[in-house]
């Protein structure tokens, strides 16, 4: 009889560790008379806001490789917004505001995955304060909204109402609170109404 033997490879590869590299994104945000602190400055793409710091610098670290719009925003300035690309490490984006009493356009909260400015919007935006939604008629908050252009109300009886948005309804429509889903149960049932407070909400978009 031949002896069997078993043979073993036994393969060692090194143990390669990486740094990487520190991806950030900063600057400082000036005016015509030094630093402005307190301005808010938002990454877009990643909904992330911070405030300009007593210097007026700014820093998002932990930032992904991409390409990037910074907006910056302060109340008697015109806002500035300027897209850079990280391709890792540090990467520079400086503002210079200037004095201006036009109101800043408002960025809104949407159903998109990215916050945008109003002007970048590719649907149109309505806009409603509280103001607007008191002086609108209804009791509920899809009766306040009916009179938006595209906006409709789906009654099931006195309360449960429930916007219908160019004819879209149901789970077809996500509502946000805060940015937030609700995640009410009339989206899949008709007999329910929105649990939104018409006179508590600042503003609809």
């Amino acid at each position: 009889m031949s002896a069997l033997s078993n043979s073993f490879t036994v393969l060692i590869f090194p143990l390669l560790v990486t740094t990487a590299a520190a991806q950030s994104i900063h600057g400082t945000v000036t005016g015509d008379h030094g630093p402005i602190p307190g301005a808010t400055v938002r990454l877009l793409e990643l909904d992330r806001v911070q405030l300009t710091g007593a210097q007026g610098s700014y820093r998002f670290d932990q930032v992904p490789t991409g390409t990037y719009r910074v907006y910056v925003g302060m109340p008697g300035y015109a806002p500035a917004v300027d897209t850079v690309k990280n391709t890792g490490g540090e990467v520079t984006a400086d503002f210079s505001l200037h004095p201006s009493a036009i109101p800043l356009p408002e960025v809104v909260v949407s159903a998109t995955p990215v916050a945008r400015v109003a002007a970048d919007q590719y649907q149109a935006v309505g806009t409603k304060s509280r103001l607007d939604l008191a002086q609108s008629a209804g009791m509920t908050f899809a009766d306040k909204l009916s009179d938006l252009p595209g906006v409709a109300v789906r009654g099931n009886g006195l309360a449960p109402n429930r916007p219908i948005i160019r004819g879209l309804g149901d789970n077809e429509v996500l509502v946000l609170e805060n940015g937030l889903r609700m995640g009410d149960i009339a989206t899949y049932d008709p007999a329910h109404a929105t649990p939104i407070d018409a006179l508590s909400i600042d503003q609809v978009d």
